[in-house]
């Protein structure tokens, strides 16, 4: 996003680690991310983005970690991140982009394509071997979800995955053209590469909010 359109707006992170997004009252029962610091910090994000009235809000995050794994769910957290998105839409952010789940690998990345070049002498940009169910099917509940008015869930697992698979690779060097430099975290390049790839979708919106 910086290198697509940091001259032409300003731009702001607030990010976490270990904590569900968008979820507005943090339950203290619920899994791993109900504990007073994620609290704490959903309440300040919250808050920011009250203070600053952004024209656009753009949400990123491993939904599937805290739809499924064990030591992370956070129950109800699917619902809970759709009405976290139409409170900031009713407070007055015009528009809200879910940047969706991405596949996800196991064994990770990595390790899978040495395999691949190990065994093979190449690996295939494309494939269904190691691709975690669990992503997919949350990026297809996610998308299926009623986010309402000014909110949009843009799906990377459809820009990612076909017929062949997921991607695993970007071009022909490695590791730098590795989409993903563990289970599912972004190389540089796939940073790249995602954002390009998804620019003719969102790019439009961002461009009449920032020319």
């Amino acid at each position: 996003m910086q290198a697509l359109y940091g001259a032409k707006a300003n731009l702001l992170s607030l990010t976490s680690v270990f904590c569900a997004p968008l979820v507005e009252h943090v339950a203290m029962d619920e899994g791993v991310a109900g504990t007073p610091r994620c609290r704490a910090i959903n309440d300040y994000v919250f808050d920011a983005i009250g203070r600053i009235k952004p024209d656009i809000v753009i949400v990123g995050g491993y939904y599937a970690q805290y739809d499924h794994e064990a030591n992370w769910r956070y129950p109800g957290f699917l619902d809970a991140m759709v009405a976290g998105a139409r409170r900031l839409h009713g407070e007055g952010v015009r528009s809200i982009i879910i940047a969706g789940e991405v596949p996800t690998w196991a064994p990770v990345l990595p390790i899978l394509v040495g395999r691949d070049v190990l065994e093979h002498g190449q690996a295939a940009e494309f494939a269904r071997v190691g691709v975690r169910p669990d992503s997919l099917e949350t990026d297809r509940e996610l998308a299926a979800k009623d986010w309402g008015e000014g909110v949009r869930y843009v799906s990377q697992a459809a820009k990612l995955c076909g017929a062949e698979g997921c991607r695993r690779l970007i071009g022909g060097k490695l590791p730098q053209d590795l989409l993903a430099v563990d289970y599912g975290h972004y190389s540089v390049n796939g940073s790249l590469f995602a954002v390009r790839s998804e620019e003719r979708r969102v790019g439009k919106e961002c461009r009449s909010r920032w020319s």
